[in-house]
């Protein structure tokens, strides 16, 4: 990285505290490569102004865009055509910066690399701890490839064992084999999805969703379709991280999906992004409380949960939306409290009082309990507070630190969350709200 003389000389064009804050760019070599390999650049571009302040006055550092710092400009100072990196921009991109190397130090103390993290992701279930979503983040994260891989994969080995589960006369050891094996893989696209979404650039997400296929479906049908809360919710937080973006084909879904969970999951993204993203509220509520495409579904279960939506809708922005976000919560800690009554009187995480649960680990405990999406009477509403509550969140906050899973001990069994999902999909095939009307099939149909 070049060191100009120029660009020090320049530094008595600013104020002191900008000083320190462009010697704290100019030193940190790393940063800066980050900063300008994170920035989409017009083709051809030579050099950027990255901005000291916002406002359009400056002052500026010019940078090559090889990392070599050229001069400084002072407030007033005009950049002629150099394209402008804003000081939002900037700390946006640091601060995700910090994040990374936050999770290498985190994964070279845990002694992880690639590898062990895939494994990690796809085996831990539940009891992914926070230090290592964030470890494995900064090992994955830029590795899109991987992550949308792990996605993939566990997608397709849960939609090719479960058939096997439904079956009743399937071997017992196999039984219980495939159904820990079952569980590990939903939990692990749902871990690797959540990743994969908040590692995203902007520019990259922008890019995705100018596919079409985004307008018809949702590419966390996997995640909706095993109806569990914990998967549901991640699949919200990611639409509402997408935002903008994709903010028409989830109003396009949610006015005409014929399926579903297509239908939901639209419902849900909106919520999300309606609570994160104060700019795109309007547009997100409209589309809730608006009325159905002409050519949807038009059957009692879909006219009860837009009903639902509509409603909700009109409590997003209000104190109504802060308590259903604190119930929500308030669910957690109760789960929190009764998972740590075995713990000695005098224990850290030994919380004699639900109230005194803190809100770090109120959310993680609610986001690992099974409760079914699609239960109008109770898994909805418990839906609707954990996605108001989790929608602003860092990815991370979605999961237990590290040291509350090793005090309480007694990870849940994978069997059992497998066995759930086992008997969620037997009852949605056997007999289930979640249905389309259309045709008869006749008995010697093909």
């Amino acid at each position: 990285m070049g060191h100009d003389t120029h660009f020090l000389q320049r530094l008595d064009r600013v104020k002191s505290d900008h000083v320190d804050f462009l010697l704290g760019l100019y030193r940190d070599h790393e940063l800066v490569k980050y900063l300008l390999s994170h920035v989409k650049l017009p083709p051809g571009t030579e050099r950027v102004a990255l901005a000291v302040e916002d406002g359009g006055e400056g002052p500026h550092a010019v940078v090559a865009c090889d990392g070599g710092f050229v001069t400084c400009l002072g407030k007033g100072m005009r950049t002629g055509e150099l394209f402008i990196v804003s000081r939002a921009h900037l700390d946006g991109l640091a601060a995700k910066n910090d994040r990374i190397r936050e999770g290498l130090a985190l994964a070279r103390t845990r002694g992880l690399d690639d590898k062990r993290a895939v494994k990690k992701l796809e085996s831990a279930g539940p009891s992914l701890s926070r230090e290592d979503f964030v470890a494995t983040a900064a090992l994955l994260g830029p590795a899109t490839t991987v992550l949308t891989e792990t996605y993939a994969n566990c997608a397709q080995e849960l939609g090719e064992t479960m058939p096997f589960l439904l079956q009743r006369d399937l071997d017992a050891r196999l039984r219980r084999e495939w159904t820990r094996e079952v569980a590990a893989h939903a939990w692990g696209m749902a871990h690797a999805a959540l990743m994969h979404i908040d590692s995203a650039s902007r520019d990259w997400i922008e890019e995705w969703a100018e596919l079409p296929a985004h307008g018809l479906s949702t590419p966390w049908m996997p995640l909706v379709k095993t109806m569990q809360g914990p998967f549901v919710v991640r699949a919200a937080w990611n639409a509402a991280r997408m935002g903008k973006a994709f903010l028409p084909h989830y109003r396009r879904r949610f006015a005409a999906s014929s399926d579903p969970f297509n239908f939901m999951e639209a419902g849900w993204g909106l919520v999300a992004m309606a609570t994160r993203h104060a700019s795109l509220r309007g547009d997100a509520v409209r589309a809730l409380q608006g009325a159905a495409a002409p050519d949807a579904p038009d059957n009692a279960f879909t006219q009860a949960i837009r009903e639902k939506f509509a409603e909700l809708a009109g409590r997003v922005g209000t104190p109504e939306e802060t308590a259903l976000a604190d119930l929500a919560r308030d669910f957690g800690r109760e789960r929190v409290a009764e998972s740590t009554a075995h713990l000695a009187d005098d224990a850290r995480y030994r919380f004699h009082d639900p109230k005194g649960v803190p809100d770090e680990l109120a959310l993680p405990a609610l986001l690992e309990a099974p409760f079914d999406t699609f239960d109008p009477l109770a898994g909805f509403p418990m839906t609707l507070g954990a996605v108001v509550a989790s929608a602003r969140l860092r990815a991370e906050e979605l999961y237990f630190p590290a040291t509350f899973l090793h005090a309480r001990g007694g990870a849940e069994d994978l069997g059992v969350w497998g066995t759930r999902l086992v008997e969620r999909n037997r009852a949605v095939l056997v007999s289930s709200p979640v249905r389309l009307e259309g045709p008869k099939v006749g008995r010697n149909d093909p």
